[in-house]
């Protein structure tokens, strides 16, 4: 079995030559190299050989990893630029298959620097709930995603200064106010369901 030829993608002699075998048969129709008729042909052949050129470069533009000319068109498609992207490139992007799970969200919070897990979101059931269980505390309902953070195991955390207060400041208090989690919002909120409100509960 012979091996699939490649795409054929003619030079402007090739197309020249094409040309000249459209035209009838003759001496009168020669196009000979320096008149008037060769350079109509010719001009034809540089036209025939840019769109064949284009026609030729459809099968770099179906990939990402290859595309140049259809570029801005993959961008758009995939919401290029983005500063809030949860991936570093195009072609990082068109692999990735996404997901709603907690190991989905813990590994694209990793690929930026922070180190979360899920809080379960966990309700009596009639029947099934037991006396002296219950913890005081903020309730979250089905309508939220609660991600631990953790502040030392994150690489990508900031801190929210905070100038010392008079009257406020004590020794040995840190000067800031919080930990800065607006990179990993920014990115989660990409990712999770538009019908979930995200909460995040800082750990050591």
């Amino acid at each position: 079995m012979s091996a699939v030829q490649s795409d054929f993608c003619p030079t402007v002699e090739q197309e020249m030559q094409q040309l000249k075998k459209l035209l009838p048969r003759g001496r009168a129709w020669d196009t000979y190299i320096g008149g008037v008729r060769h350079a109509f042909f010719w001009a034809v052949a540089v036209i025939l050989q840019a769109a064949d050129a284009a026609v030729c470069s459809l099968g770099r533009q179906w990939f990402c990893a290859t595309t140049d000319t259809l570029l801005p068109v993959w961008l758009a498609e995939y919401g290029f630029p983005d500063p809030c992207d949860p991936y570093a490139d195009l072609c990082a992007k068109v692999r990735a298959i996404g997901g709603q799970t907690c190991d989905y969200f813990v590994g694209v919070a990793a690929e930026i620097g922070f180190a979360i897990s899920c809080i379960p979101i966990c309700g009596a059931q009639a029947g099934c709930a037991q006396a002296g269980c219950s913890q005081a505390g903020p309730k979250y309902g089905p309508g939220y995603l609660v991600f631990a953070v953790s502040e030392s195991g994150s690489t990508s955390i900031g801190q929210q200064a905070t100038p010392p207060q008079a009257g406020c400041y004590q020794s040995g208090q840190p000067n800031r106010c919080g930990v800065d989690l607006t990179s990993l919002d920014c990115v989660m909120q990409r990712i999770c369901p538009a019908h979930r409100q995200i909460v995040y509960v800082i750990v050591a």
